[in-house]
C-alpha cells in the first residue's frame, strides 16, 4: 500500500507533471530524408541523414549542408573524442559498404 506522505511518491508524482508538461517545438531542419544521428561537435549542431551532413551553428535554427563532405549521402553517425572527429557513412553505390573518416580540423 503506497504512503501518500512519504516524500519519495511526492518527488514521483511532481516528476511525472514535468514531464507530462514539456513542450517540443517544430524546427525548421533539413528536408528529406531520414535522420540517423543528430550530436554536439564542437560547440555546433550535427545532423547526420541520408541527404547528408548538415550543421547548425545556431541551436537548430538554420542549417547548412557540409560541402566538405561532398557528395557523400547516407551519413550514419559522427563522434567526437578530443580534437579528433569520426565520421561513417554507407557508400553511395554499394550499400553494403560502410566508410569511416576522421579528421583533426
Amino acid at each position: 500500500m503506497w504512503n501518500y506522505r512519504q516524500p519519495s511518491f511526492v518527488f514521483l508524482l511532481l516528476l511525472c507533471y514535468s514531464a507530462s508538461m514539456a513542450q517540443w517545438t517544430p524546427l525548421e531542419g533539413p528536408n528529406g530524408g531520414n535522420i540517423n544521428q543528430i550530436a554536439t561537435i564542437h560547440g555546433e549542431t550535427w545532423l547526420c541523414s541520408y541527404n547528408g551532413l548538415f550543421r547548425s551553428s545556431d541551436g537548430g535554427e538554420t542549417w547548412h549542408h557540409d560541402a566538405v563532405f561532398g557528395d557523400f549521402n547516407n551519413v550514419q553517425g559522427v563522434t567526437q573524442f578530443g580534437d579528433t572527429v569520426f565520421l561513417t557513412n554507407i557508400g553511395r553505390f554499394e550499400e553494403t559498404l560502410t566508410d569511416v573518416y576522421m579528421s583533426t580540423d
